[in-house]
């Protein structure tokens, strides 16, 4: 697991007072590695669907956790790298899924195609390597796991797995990417912890219909107006909040969490075309 139930553990105990209980044998790494030997195939949500009913199943509970993250372009500003993380909360008994995320872009992939010594010790001192590990492979898309080397903490160890794959392979450039594990990156740990935060707001949110946790947002309606000329845009007025079970359909809509009200006409298609 990498980890994350120590920065996720916490919360649970403090609000909740429950256990985190990590499955004995549960090998994730199946669904997807960052460093490339697997791929990712599912979207995030079968993913974590996967992996929790996978974890209430070793464990014989009616509880469980999930954990995933993702490094790619940031959802709002695509030309800036960021990194979500994404935790589901099941309750099978209920059929209860409790949803949280949170986006960063304090954490985000770095990388180099290093072509010497100066390039690989200057990457390592960037990126404070130590608490921060690191992978070394043949290019970015590399799949075999035999020529990839992961979790490196020391700039030694980055240094010797450059000249490795350089002599090894004929090589004139060597990839070198945070690795991106939960236990090998800080940065990611607090995004995780603010996704274990978001989480535990959900789950105390209980349904006005039936009292499940995880009430809360999952739409918008759509229709904000034009402060000036009454243009009706297509940007979010309300907040649509709804029941995650199965068994309740109750949702009602709520103003928008910032308090807007009316659309900036620098915003609208009408005033500024």
């Amino acid at each position: 697991m990498h980890g994350k139930e120590q920065i996720l553990a916490p919360l649970f105990r403090k609000n909740f007072e429950a256990q985190l209980q990590v499955p004995k044998g549960i090998d994730t790494d199946k669904y997807g590695t960052f460093s490339g030997e697997v791929r990712r195939v599912r979207d995030i949500k079968s993913v974590l669907r996967a992996k929790a009913l996978e974890g209430a199943e070793l464990l014989g509970s009616r509880f469980s956790l999930a954990s995933e993250g993702s490094f790619s372009s940031h959802p709002l500003i695509p030309m800036i790298g960021s990194n979500q993380e994404n935790l589901l909360f099941l309750d099978l008994e209920n059929k209860i899924e409790i949803h949280s995320a949170f986006t960063s872009t304090q954490s985000r992939t770095e990388y180099i195609e290093a072509a010497c010594l100066d390039d690989v010790i200057n990457f390592c001192q960037q990126l404070d390597c130590g608490p921060q590990g690191l992978i070394v492979k043949p290019q970015y898309d590399s799949i075999e796991a035999g020529w990839i080397q992961k979790g490196l903490v020391e700039t030694k160890q980055v240094v010797d797995a450059f000249l490795s794959l350089k002599k090894e392979l004929n090589l004139e450039k060597v990839w070198i990417e945070t690795d991106n594990r939960a236990h090998m990156n800080p940065k990611r740990q607090e995004v995780i912890f603010k996704a274990g935060e978001k989480l535990m707001e959900n789950l105390a949110s209980l349904c006005p219909g039936c009292r499940s946790p995880g009430f809360q947002m999952v739409d918008f309606l759509r229709g904000l107006l034009c402060r000036d000329c009454g243009y009706e845009s297509d940007k979010p007025i309300k907040e649509i909040w709804g029941c995650p079970s199965a068994g309740c359909d109750y949702q009602e809509q709520r103003g928008r969490l910032d308090g807007i009200k009316a659309l900036d006409p620098a915003q609208c298609d009408w005033c500024n075309p």
